[in-house]
């Protein structure tokens, strides 16, 4: 009896600190935390992840307080990384507002482009909000902020960067933005052709799988460019730029398949309307690609 004892009071000191080192985790603020550092540049991603860190409250750049016996994050400072130009503030905003202890939040000289959140009014228990040194045009977004220090002033190279990103917007981006929905009704065109032809004729050709495949990836890749254009996501921009590259592939072999493939029943017009819708399908796709890749090193740069 008196081992029993002494046995239920070991258990209850290992769950009571059981407990108290899940309390100081921090669960659910690392995990709003990770997703914004999963959806934003490169560099902060790298510096993050090659820590061996216990929680996030271990990265240098995270500032955790206890709070009845749990542990929350308190200050962000997301300052100097040189690829965080492209981000949607918005989304990124109010995940921040998840926290609920956050009092410091800063994003400076990272030359992020475009304007100030909507819903900076989000961070309810904010002091302290530092975006200086980016490109964030001031449309009174602020007005109704009650924070005690807030540093908003642009970066000295912004004249020249909302000039660029403004002409980019004006023309190119609406240009490749509309080519690109063209794209996709036109690969979705041929897609619904081809199904059709395959269920009225009953083909069973390995070719056709293959082909209607390749229309569904292409459909995605093009997709996933139209999604960055919109939201500036750089892993949509990556997804386009090395998958579409598989795409031309298969149109180069298709292309050449079309002057090896023909048989003796075909005849020459037939063969002939082959190689002809296969060359304009090749051509478009090529002029696309090198349009969009354009438009997207123009942007990076």
């Amino acid at each position: 009896m008196k081992y029993r004892n002494l046995i239920s009071v070991v258990f209850i000191l290992i769950f009571g600190l059981f407990e108290t080192i899940s309390g100081k985790a921090v669960p659910n603020d690392c995990i709003v935390i990770e997703e914004v550092i999963n959806t934003i540049g490169n560099d902060l991603q790298k510096s993050y992840k090659s820590k061996t860190l216990n929680s996030c409250c271990d990265f240098s750049q995270i500032i955790c307080q206890d709070f009845n016996d749990q542990t929350a994050i308190t200050e962000i400072k997301f300052n100097n990384y040189k690829n965080l130009s492209n981000q949607d503030m918005e989304k990124n905003i109010s995940q921040f507002a998840k926290l609920p202890h956050l009092t410091t939040l800063e994003m400076a000289n990272n030359l992020i482009v475009g304007e100030l959140p909507n819903n900076l009014s989000e961070l309810k228990n904010l002091e302290i909000l530092d975006l200086s040194g980016n490109c964030l045009e001031d449309n009174d977004a602020n007005t109704n902020l009650n924070i005690n220090e807030l540093y908003l002033y642009n970066a000295d190279s912004c004249t020249n960067k909302n000039k660029k990103e403004k002409d980019i917007g004006g023309n190119n981006k609406t240009y490749i933005k509309y080519f690109t929905i063209f794209m996709i009704i036109y690969v979705s065109f041929i897609l619904v052709i081809t199904c059709i032809v395959a269920i009225m004729f009953l083909r069973e050709n390995i070719q056709f799988g293959v082909c209607i495949t390749c229309y569904i990836y292409e459909i995605f890749f093009l997709g996933s460019l139209l999604r960055y254009i919109y939201k500036g996501r750089l892993l949509f921009m990556l997804i386009f730029k090395y998958g579409y590259i598989t795409i031309l592939i298969l149109a180069i072999i298709n292309f050449i398949d079309a002057f090896a493939s023909k048989s003796e029943k075909e005849n020459c017009s037939y063969t002939c309307g082959k190689v002809t819708t296969r060359t304009f399908n090749l051509i478009i796709k090529g002029v696309y690609y090198f349009l969009a890749i354009k438009y997207i090193n123009s942007i990076e740069d």
